[in-house]
């Protein structure tokens, strides 16, 4: 009973790590991604502005986020170079 125990303790264990990490990180394997709320800072908008564009034409001035499956957008983190110089990749 003791292994089985262990065993459980430590696949919960796992199971949490990932999670967190999941949850606290805007990473990807391009590189880091930026909020809504960044990207609307960065570029002197409103949150609500990016997400009504967003919402309406399926990406913002050209912008497609990666959205999580808690309905979160996450934006490349160049798309503040990009709106600014008009250069969509």
């Amino acid at each position: 009973m003791d292994d089985l125990a262990t065993a459980n303790r430590a696949l919960f264990a796992t199971v949490l790590d990932a999670h967190m990490q999941h949850k606290t990180s805007h990473t990807t394997a391009s590189g880091r991604r930026l909020t809504t709320e960044e990207l609307a800072a960065a570029t002197s908008v409103q949150p609500a502005s990016i997400r009504k564009r967003f919402s309406q034409t399926g990406s913002y001035h050209g912008l497609v986020p990666c959205r999580l499956p808690s309905r979160r957008l996450l934006w490349p983190a160049d798309s503040v170079e990009q709106l600014l110089t008009g250069g969509v990749k």
